[in-house]
């Protein structure tokens, strides 16, 4: 329980300090270039990207941006960066408990989302390319969240 508690507050740290470097970020004009390099925040030496946060904003808002107030906006991506932020301190965990899926697990997730959905390779490859993604990207996202959910699984 003490350990439990002792992540939280870890987790909770480190959403203070990434929403403070956020904060600094925009206030010191970032912007353009600037923004697709600019770290939103640091998880144990893992870098999460402003670009990560925007382009998870812009999937979430699509067209509904000139709806939102900047005060809006401004909690979009804070509860954005929240969540990058506790899912990279789960893989991490996830990681030194040597849950990561095998090569062959993330092979067949991906075969079983295709499946699913009815898509041939070339639409799924052409979906890959609408939202801005590769396989190896996917296979990336796949391998977090499977390795997030063997962690829970476990719990």
């Amino acid at each position: 329980m003490q350990r439990v508690v002792k992540q939280i507050f870890i987790v909770a740290l480190v959403t203070v300090a990434a929403l403070l470097v956020v904060g600094c970020n925009r206030a010191g004009g970032g912007g353009g270039e600037a923004g697709n390099t600019a770290v939103a925040a640091t998880v144990n030496g893992k870098n999460i990207m402003l670009s990560e946060v925007d382009k998870l904003i812009s999937d979430q808002v699509q067209g509904k941006q000139g709806q939102m107030s900047p005060l809006e906006l401004a909690q979009a991506r804070l509860q954005v960066l929240n969540t990058l932020v506790q899912k990279e301190v789960l893989f991490q965990r996830a990681e030194k408990e040597k849950l990561l899926p095998s090569e062959e697990e993330l092979t067949q997730f991906i075969t079983n989302m295709k499946q699913q959905a009815n898509m041939t390779e070339e639409q799924f490859q052409k979906r890959l390319k609408e939202q801005s993604q590769t396989l190896e990207s996917l296979r990336e996202e796949a391998r977090k969240n499977l390795a997030i959910q063997k962690l829970q699984d476990k719990t």
